[in-house]
């Protein structure tokens, strides 16, 4: 089975796709901002990383040797300026471009499978 990087681990979403790769026999790492609401993962068995997705180097370690990532993490509040937002919700885009290429550089036993669908999204001009 895969082994799979999800961001947004403790909330909703990222909490019930985490119990479903769980339950169908893959490992799951999470990066967490708090490890005291990350009780169940613990349970479960998941690989916590303490970090943020605004945070370039708390994603480095935790995506090594991954088979694919799931960015869940999210922060909304409704009539607030979307500036905080926007950092956490978009913030993580240019690591699906530039910044991943080169965060996937600096991964250097990243899973080859993983590897090569970057390569080919960046050979397609797909890096968002």
């Amino acid at each position: 089975m895969g082994r799979y990087f999800v961001t947004g681990a403790t909330g909703f979403l990222g909490g019930e796709l985490t119990k479903q790769l769980i339950s169908r026999g893959h490992r799951v790492v999470a990066l967490i901002r708090d490890p005291a609401r990350a009780g169940i993962l613990r349970t479960l068995g998941v690989e916590l990383h303490q970090g943020d997705v605004t945070d370039r180097d708390s994603l480095v370690e935790p995506m090594r040797g991954v088979d694919g990532m799931f960015h869940c993490a999210a922060w909304y509040k409704v009539g607030v300026p979307s500036g905080e937002a926007e950092r956490i919700n978009v913030g993580i885009s240019p690591l699906t471009g530039e910044e991943l290429q080169k965060l996937v550089a600096d991964v250097s036993n990243l899973s080859p499978a993983l590897l090569d669908k970057v390569r080919a999204a960046y050979s397609a001009g797909k890096t968002n």
